[in-house]
């Protein structure tokens, strides 16, 4: 069984983090979290409308997963699984948007004017 509690990246952060401490290691407990701007050092995607993923446990790491772009974040903590889902993210916007149309599949072309409609740019 999995229980669900939604979480958006605005909330307050002491009152976010205090959450994920409680319910971040425990197996068996899926947590949505939203998605409104996703940072890498090198680059700040601010989102139009949010992406929603699902955060887990399992086997002792942490993952972030998004199912529109098939984006996953691994890591031992949530701030290790939520860095490396944002460099998946940077990964895959600047890898499909940078080709030209005629360089892709139909599901890669898909998800090219997915990552563009929803960056502001």
């Amino acid at each position: 069984m999995y229980y669900r509690v939604a979480i958006d990246n605005e909330t307050n952060n002491s009152n976010f983090y205090h959450l994920l401490k409680s319910l971040n290691y425990v197996t068996g407990i899926e947590q949505e979290y939203v998605h409104n701007i996703i940072s890498t050092p090198e680059k700040i995607y601010k989102l139009k409308f949010p992406l929603h993923s699902v955060i887990y446990k399992e086997q002792g790491m942490t993952y972030i997963k998004e199912e529109i772009t098939n984006t996953i974040g691994v890591g031992i903590f949530f701030g290790e699984a939520l860095n490396d889902f944002s460099d998946e993210f940077d990964f895959a916007y600047k890898n499909y948007t940078s080709k030209d149309n005629t360089e892709l599949t139909n599901d890669a072309l898909f998800l090219k004017y997915f990552l563009n409609s929803i960056v502001i740019k």
